[in-house]
């Protein structure tokens, strides 16, 4: 089997690691943050106590200050960013995200000055396709569903796309 991530997470906050623990719970993943302790943090300890305290993260979640290992997310590129930086991120990061992964914006809010939606500032920012970006949105808390509380979440898009299929 091979052991390269097909999903990539941009953005080491709570909402960012909770969805690369998911992910990373089926099958490996990476995270991408801006500050290389962090990702040394998870690495060694399979922790982001910073932002998610107290939750163990998968030991198949590999983190990386490093933007250019998005090419080996071919699959899917989530952006967790925060949404003061998102443009910033998605400038620095789309170059290396595949041309056919589909890419995802969990990034709540508009932008401020230009008033996108997140997902338009990807596209923008990153010259994707908008028809490739969905958005995902929900009356939740990234630290309840990292304890495995119940929760709800939306995902719209352009186009709809069959579900992900993870390996067990």
């Amino acid at each position: 089997m091979d052991d390269a991530p097909r999903v990539a997470v941009v953005g080491a906050g709570a909402w960012g690691t909770t969805l690369a623990a998911i992910v990373a719970g089926r099958e490996p993943a990476l995270i991408v943050t801006h500050r290389p302790d962090v990702a040394d943090e998870i690495n060694e300890t399979h922790r982001n106590e910073r932002r998610l305290p107290g939750i163990d993260l998968p030991e198949a979640l590999t983190a990386t200050a490093d933007p250019t290992r998005l090419a080996e997310a071919h699959d899917l590129v989530i952006f967790a960013a925060p949404s003061s930086h998102l443009r910033a991120v998605v400038e620095e990061s789309a170059p290396y995200v595949p041309p056919d992964a589909d890419v995802l914006s969990v990034v709540k809010g508009l932008e401020r000055g230009s008033l996108l939606r997140m997902s338009e500032v990807i596209a923008d920012a990153g010259g994707i396709d908008a028809a490739r970006i969905a958005a995902l949105s929900g009356p939740n808390l990234a630290s309840e569903i990292a304890q495995g509380l119940p929760a709800s979440a939306v995902v719209a898009a352009q186009t709809p796309q069959p579900p992900p299929t993870f390996r067990s």
